[in-house]
């Protein structure tokens, strides 16, 4: 259903189930969906959303600022690394380079538009998962690949907004994205082994599930501890 709110119209989706009370939720992406009883009626929820006018707006507007930070990687206050948030501070030079620095995340440039910034914080995010991937796939090879005499396959770094990663198993090719760099360690380890996942079962049935399990017995619990996370979760 469609609401307006402040001169603006919402997608809403409703679920309805056997509940007894109206639920609102707002997922990571700033969508909203109404879980309510089978009997509520469409003018009954059209007035819990007006009530909840306020707190939706706000809410939302949270949610956007949280995901453009995590889009850019830094706010101009603090940028976040592996989980973790670091204060960040500007200096400039001749070359763009970021560094940390007692605990502070340097960026050594030219200037300091969003461009530079995002450019220069993703150059070294890349190197850094690409050294990740290199500690991790020597496991993975051997016991997903080699094991069942499946090619090695060709990793790339690229920067996503829809997805953490994928694989194509017929080309042996998987892409991680760069933006993993804003989740904790395991994070990526999960996207990594998931894709792996996929030169054996391309789709996500239960025996895809199983295998995650017999490599990562503490997946869920990964997941579970990152679904507040402002960006979209991981799957």
């Amino acid at each position: 259903m469609l609401i307006t709110i402040q001169g603006k119209e919402l997608t809403v989706t409703v679920k309805r189930k056997r509940m007894k009370n109206i639920v609102l939720r707002l997922d990571n992406d700033g969508n909203v969906t109404i879980s309510c009883p089978p009997h509520v009626s469409e003018e009954r929820i059209y007035a819990f959303l007006k009530e909840k006018e306020t707190w939706i707006i706000q809410a939302r507007n949270r949610q956007m600022q949280k995901q453009e930070k995590v889009k850019t990687g830094i706010d101009g206050i603090s940028a976040t690394w592996m989980g973790k948030e670091y204060p960040v501070k500007f200096v400039e030079a001749k070359r763009n380079a970021m560094s940390f620095e007692n605990g502070v995340i340097v960026f050594h440039v030219k200037d300091r538009s969003a461009e530079t910034i995002e450019k220069t914080f993703y150059h070294e995010a890349n190197k850094y998962l690409l050294y990740l991937i290199q500690q991790e796939r020597e496991f993975l090879d051997e016991h997903i690949c080699k094991m069942n005499q499946k090619p090695l396959p060709r990793i790339r770094i690229k920067y996503m907004t829809s997805r953490w990663g994928s694989c194509t198993p017929a080309k042996s090719n998987i892409s991680i994205s760069s933006r993993l760099i804003h989740f904790p360690h395991e994070c990526f380890s999960y996207v990594l082994l998931h894709e792996y996942a996929h030169i054996l079962v391309a789709n996500h049935s239960k025996d895809f599930y199983n295998l995650l399990c017999t490599w990562m017995p503490n997946y869920r619990q990964v997941l579970k501890e990152n679904k507040r996370n402002p960006i979209p979760n991981l799957y």
